[in-house]
């Protein structure tokens, strides 16, 4: 399926690989032995990203190895914030102003959750952010929240796990980067599951019309893929038992029950976000 906004990022890249090899269109399509107008329309963004096939005569045309265009690309449009947004239709100013102390309303020590985002663990940093939200909320017991609880969950709190996630991820993750894509799609008029199904799309929580089991460990995850909000489960979804952190047993569902419950949560969540004038 045609995504515009990721041709145009890969094609972006492949420019930028070209210009970086001295190596026109031309002479590209030649040394690929690919239709010169087939590389223009790639270039261009015009087209959807090459399968295995052509991928694997554009790599060697530019002389790295799959995995190596792969990191290059993924690079290029990851961390390109500007193209990225533009993309999305995500503004600028969702790379929020940092604080410089990690604030709470309810005394909560952030060092770990710090610790964990420096170091690139993302599942962990993940994990420790149910725990402490359901810790904030009171319901370590019961492992999940209640659109409630999203109500009434302190902004001064919400900020600061907010700002972790964006500045450890160079703006990639956080609530803030979520609402924005969510925004961004509430604008097709759709009905509110056709929005939530493109919203797992985007951020990688659902891959080809199938819910994911468990979040990826990547920076280079989609924008907006973390925090995964895995508190977020009812009752009625149980499948089994995770156990986590400080020996909370956190509740997990199948991925249908599981990802009914994420949506029921987030239009509150990110209303919440709204109140708290994070931008």
């Amino acid at each position: 399926m045609y995504k515009p906004e990721k041709s145009k990022l890969f094609g972006a890249a492949l420019k930028k690989l070209l210009r970086k090899k001295n190596l026109s269109q031309r002479e590209f399509a030649k040394r690929t032995k690919l239709q010169t107008s087939y590389v223009s329309k790639l270039v261009n963004g015009h087209i959807e990203e090459p399968r295995k096939d052509k991928r694997q005569k554009i790599a060697q045309g530019l002389g790295v190895t799959e995995q190596e265009l792969q990191k290059i690309t993924d690079e290029y449009s990851d961390f390109d914030i500007r193209a990225s947004a533009d993309a999305l239709s995500i503004p600028l100013e969702a790379q929020i102003t940092l604080q410089t102390e990690r604030t709470s309303e309810r005394r909560v020590d952030y060092t770990r959750l710090e610790a964990l985002l420096k170091a690139g663990e993302w599942q962990k940093a993940d994990r420790k952010t149910d725990i402490i939200m359901l810790k904030i909320s009171g319901r370590e017991e019961n492992g999940w929240l209640l659109k409630e609880n999203i109500k009434n969950f302190p902004c001064e709190d919400l900020h600061t796990i907010n700002e972790l996630w964006v500045k450890y991820s160079n703006g990639r993750f956080g609530f803030s980067v979520q609402k924005y894509i969510w925004q961004a799609l509430v604008s097709s008029n759709e009905s509110d599951l056709k929005i939530f199904q493109r919203f797992g799309d985007t951020v990688g929580w659902r891959v080809k019309c199938s819910w994911i089991v468990r979040v990826q460990n990547s920076i280079y995850a989609p924008k907006g893929h973390l925090p995964s909000l895995e508190f977020g489960v009812s009752r009625d979804y149980l499948e089994g038992l995770w156990e986590v952190e400080y020996t909370l047993t956190k509740v997990r569902s199948g991925p249908d029950g599981h990802w009914k419950a994420r949506r029921a949560i987030l239009p509150s969540l990110f209303s919440k976000i709204t109140k708290c004038n994070m931008q």
